[in-house]
């Protein structure tokens, strides 16, 4: 399905919605009853968070979390690689294998509640150059994400603002070893695509992390509904 989304209505028309991984990678996860710091291979994708006992084993989950129930990510002090994740029953604690790793869970995992309770928030802001590609050249310009917009301002004054409901997708197109600059592209539903050039690395990883949040609480919006809407047409068919 393609979705459309103004304020709580959503218009369905059938075009598929790319679904995938957010961040994956190994975690300590604190068991519930022993309290004892197990290694788990730990996966964020658009709908969930699982951890699982073998790397890339996609099976049999130890525990799952469902977006809608990620209520509070606290960083816990004195500890610069733990981090604490608040759901309406449990409190789940974890530690990452380096501060930078603790840095981008806590990053993405936020980025799910702001979607959820505070959508106006903004959840990355910082400079980006756009692909012209008809002039072969990358346009410089301050951008502002939150859920709903990606908005551009440049040096002229002028602004740009795409609807992130229209959002299919987004891909590190570039990644050079030799070169910190980071290129990646957005991919619209009606198939349209911008290139944009990131010239810190760490900060890249921030785009794409929340880019891919954001994306994925629309096609949850969606399969929310779907879910609803099925349910009524079921209905309508019992005797």
């Amino acid at each position: 399905y393609q979705r459309r989304v103004h304020g709580d209505s959503i218009q369905l028309q059938m075009e598929p919605i790319a679904v995938g991984i957010i961040k994956e990678g190994w975690i300590f996860k604190q068991s519930r009853y022993l309290k004892s710091l197990r290694q788990r291979w730990c996966v964020l994708d658009t709908k969930k968070l699982c951890t699982y006992k073998k790397e890339k084993v996609y099976s049999d989950p130890t525990e799952t979390v469902s977006w809608k129930d990620i209520q509070k990510v606290i960083e816990n002090p004195g500890d610069d690689s733990a981090f604490t994740l608040q759901t309406p029953k449990v409190q789940f604690v974890f530690k990452s294998e380096s501060k930078e790793e603790k840095k981008e869970w806590v990053f993405a995992l936020n980025a799910i509640v702001i979607c959820f309770y505070a959508p106006q928030t903004i959840l990355l802001e910082g400079e980006l150059f756009l692909e012209v590609v008809a002039k072969s050249e990358w346009k410089k310009g301050d951008y502002t994400l939150t859920r709903d917009e990606l908005k551009m301002a440049d040096d002229n004054g002028s602004e740009e603002v795409l609807d992130v409901s229209q959002f299919k997708s987004v891909n590190l197109t570039s990644e050079s070893t030799s070169s910190t600059l980071r290129t990646f592209k957005i991919t619209l539903l009606d198939g349209k695509g911008f290139g944009y050039l990131c010239k810190n690395p760490s900060d890249a990883n921030k785009w794409m992390l929340a880019l891919k949040v954001c994306i994925g609480y629309f096609g949850w919006k969606l399969s929310q509904f779907t879910l609803i809407k099925s349910s009524k047409d079921a209905s309508l068919n019992v005797y």
